[in-house]
């Protein structure tokens, strides 16, 4: 089912909901909003359709897990990620940013990919993550560290057709 959320946003501000084969639209700041601990998303879809920048497909607060979710946002990001979050087989495209992670650690990404954006995978002063089969393709900027971006570890990933595969331009990586 379609949940059309229009200029509104869903805030989830309960522990350890759940939302399963759900299509997200909306045009407001955010889709939806997972606002607080242990939230799980599994087989969604969030489409923000605004024309207005700096919106987002969805927001994840600590300890978030995306399995086979869908992002777009054509004007922002297709997720805002917080610490300790996993997304597994998850795609983020035709966003501005496809995923941006910002003062997080602990993150874990399991064969995601991300197409089509201005930055398929953003992170700033993002510490300690794993991402292990990425896939980041036709993005302006595949991969953009900056402030104290650093401890990732990729393994078996893919970036291909970007103007820019990576850029490490404020953090180190190992």
């Amino acid at each position: 089912p379609t949940i059309a959320c229009g200029a509104n946003s869903i805030v989830y501000d309960r522990q350890n909901q759940q939302s399963w084969y759900l299509i997200y639209t909306g045009t407001s700041t955010y889709c939806v909003n997972f606002n607080t601990y242990y939230q799980r998303a599994r087989h969604c879809k969030f489409v923000n359709s605004s024309t207005i920048a700096d919106r987002q497909g969805a927001y994840g607060n600590y300890y978030q897990e995306y399995v086979d979710c869908e992002f777009v946002c054509p004007y922002g990001r297709g997720i805002t990620l917080n610490p300790s979050t996993r997304l597994v087989r998850c795609s983020a495209h035709d966003c501005s940013v496809g995923f941006n992670i910002s003062a997080c650690e602990r993150l874990i990404f399991l064969d995601c990919l991300m197409d089509t954006c201005g930055t398929g995978l953003s992170m700033t002063a993002a510490v300690d993550a794993l991402a292990r089969g990425l896939t980041i393709y036709n993005c302006t900027t595949g991969a953009l560290a900056t402030g104290a971006a650093y401890g990732w570890r990729f393994e078996n990933c893919i970036l291909a057709h970007c103007g820019n595969a990576a850029n490490w331009s404020g953090g180190t990586n190992q």
